[in-house]
């Protein structure tokens, strides 16, 4: 397989506190089906955002045509595994469309107050 893009983003646990009182906010940076899977305790549904949110920067950065404004079409299964798996809103555009024909590798590590994931896009 041909390594299209790497990505790698770290995301501090405590940038995402405020998210958790922003409901507006929170569409921002995720789709409905990962907001319906919000860990009810604080500090894990801290820790399931920042997950999310880097491992989808990660992506952004791997991407050759994706962009923050996409970050909501950008779905993460599976987040705080090892390994999770990546989906894309399938209402999304022809642009989204390419990104979904990519093979995608993802790898997220969990330490102290930080994540970091990483991102490769294979075709």
């Amino acid at each position: 397989m041909t390594v299209l893009g790497i990505g790698i983003d770290i995301a501090k646990n405590e940038s995402f506190e405020w998210f958790l009182n922003n409901p507006s906010a929170l569409k921002k940076i995720l789709s409905y089906s990962e907001i319906l899977r919000i860990p009810a305790s604080n500090n894990e549904a801290i820790e399931y955002l920042a997950c999310a949110f880097a491992c989808k920067e990660a992506i952004i950065k791997a991407s050759e045509s994706l962009t923050v404004a996409d970050l909501p079409l950008i779905v993460i299964v599976q987040v705080k595994s090892p390994c999770p798996k990546v989906d894309f809103n399938s209402l999304a555009s022809p642009r989204i469309e390419a990104e979904k024909k990519k093979n995608w590798l993802l790898g997220v590590t969990l330490k102290l107050d930080y994540v970091m994931a990483t991102a490769i896009a294979q075709i």
